[in-house]
C-alpha cells in the first residue's frame, strides 16, 4: 500500500464494541469526517461503504470484542484503518477477486477494493486483523465512475 507522504491534517479514532448495533456509530463517524474533508459525494460514499464493510466483517467473522476505526486525512487523500482484536484469518492471494455468481458470500473484500484506491489487509490467526483503506481525491484518478468505465470497456 502506498500511503501519501503529505502530512496528515487530522487523525482521530473511534472504538466500538463489536456488536451490530454499533455499526451505525462507525458509519456516522466516517461520514462526518469524509464530508468535512470536502472530497466530493462520490468519494464520501465510497469510503463510507468500504469502512462499514470492514467494520461489519470484524463483527460478523472475527469474533472480536472491539473494533477501532482510525482516520488520517491529508490534502489529497483519506486513510481509514479498521482494527479488531478478533481471531484473524489466513489471507489467500485471490481474496480481491469477486466470487462466482452462485456463491452466497465472499464479496466484501473485493467490494472494498473496488471502492478504494488501495486496500491492505494484515491478519494473523489468533491476533486480529487490520484493514487499511486509502481514498484519494482532488482530481486524482479515484473516481468510481472512472473505475466503472474502465471495467465496462
Amino acid at each position: 500500500m502506498v500511503i501519501p507522504k503529505r502530512k496528515a491534517e487530522c487523525q482521530v479514532s473511534l472504538t466500538i464494541a463489536a456488536k451490530y448495533e454499533h455499526i451505525s456509530r462507525a458509519r456516522e463517524f466516517i461520514l462526518n469526517l469524509a464530508r468535512t474533508a470536502a472530497i466530493g459525494e462520490d468519494a464520501v460514499d465510497d469510503i463510507v461503504l468500504a469502512t462499514v464493510e470492514a467494520v461489519t466483517n470484524s463483527i460478523r467473522h472475527a469474533n472480536a470484542t472491539c473494533v477501532v476505526v482510525e482516520v488520517c486525512r491529508s490534502s489529497d487523500s483519506m486513510v481509514v484503518r479498521v482494527i479488531d482484536d478478533g481471531q484473524g484469518f489466513d489471507i489467500c492471494p485471490d481474496i480481491r477477486e469477486f466470487p462466482r455468481v452462485e456463491d452466497l458470500g465472499g464479496r466484501g473484500i473485493p467490494f472494498m477494493h473496488y471502492l478504494t484506491d488501495d486496500l491492505s489487509i494484515k491478519s494473523v490467526p489468533g491476533k486480529g486483523t487490520e484493514v487499511i483503506l486509502l481514498k484519494r481525491f482532488n482530481g486524482s484518478n479515484s473516481d468510481s465512475c472512472q473505475k466503472s468505465r474502465a471495467a465496462s470497456g
